[in-house]
C-alpha cells in the first residue's frame, strides 16, 4: 500500500513536466515503465487511480534534477498520484 499525502500531490503539481521530443519521450517511457511496453506514444493505458484513459503522448515526465527527485512518469490528470505500476 502506498501513502500519498496532500503535500506530495501539491509538490507533483509544482514540478513542471520536461519538454521532450516524441522520440526521446518514447525512449524514456520504455526505460522508466518496467511494467508495460510502449511501441508508440499513441498507445493508450487506463489509469487505475483516476480512471482516465491516457496515451503515451499525454503522460508527463518530471524530475531528474537536483531538488526534483528522480526522473519519473506521472499521469497528466491534475492531482492524480499514480505511478507506472498503476
Amino acid at each position: 500500500m502506498r501513502l500519498i499525502t496532500e503535500a506530495d500531490n501539491l509538490a507533483m503539481g509544482l514540478i513542471s513536466p520536461i519538454d521532450l521530443s516524441d522520440e526521446k519521450k518514447l525512449e524514456t517511457l520504455g526505460r522508466l515503465d518496467q511494467f508495460r511496453q510502449w511501441p508508440s506514444l499513441d498507445e493508450k493505458r487506463y489509469c487505475l487511480v483516476c480512471g482516465k484513459i491516457i496515451s503515451g503522448k499525454q503522460l508527463q515526465v518530471i524530475g531528474g534534477m537536483r531538488g526534483t527527485g528522480p526522473l519519473r512518469i506521472i499521469c497528466p490528470t491534475p492531482g492524480c498520484p499514480s505511478i507506472p505500476m498503476d
